[in-house]
């Protein structure tokens, strides 16, 4: 069991690609769904509290989102190397909207840069696992 601690922005990012990929096919099993699975209630209670906040206290809202972590497990090796290659998604993703000037261009710079970090720190997490 390996605990990850993963700053709200990022884990949103992440669980947005895995909550598309498991709507996309509901019907395969494997990794990225058990990611989707094992995380969908943390997602869920996260989810509506920034929904909340977003309406309400945007200072709160902002706080969450890039100051606070979220503190999550993968129970196997194999549900972190999933866990890289969704984060290779999201990167790849970032890439293509900076590519298509989708949203502002600086932030999603800084989302890609800090992105490719995060998965530097998992890649180490396999290795040692590994």
């Amino acid at each position: 069991m390996t605990e990850l601690r993963i700053v709200v922005w990022q884990f949103v990012r992440i669980m947005v690609q895995l909550e598309t990929e498991a709507s996309r096919s509901p019907q395969k099993g494997g990794g990225r769904r058990g990611l989707y699975a094992s995380w969908r209630d943390a997602w869920q209670e996260l989810d509506t509290k920034l929904t909340e906040l977003g309406k309400t206290d945007h200072r709160a809202y902002s706080n969450l989102m890039m100051d606070q972590e979220v503190v999550l497990e993968c129970a196997t090796a194999a549900d972190l190397a999933d866990l890289v290659q969704t984060v290779d998604r999201v990167i790849k993703r970032l890439g293509d909207m900076i590519t298509r000037k989708q949203g502002k261009v600086k932030d999603l710079r800084f989302e890609l840069r800090e992105m490719k970090t995060l998965r530097q720190e998992l890649e180490a997490q396999v290795a040692e696992k590994g």
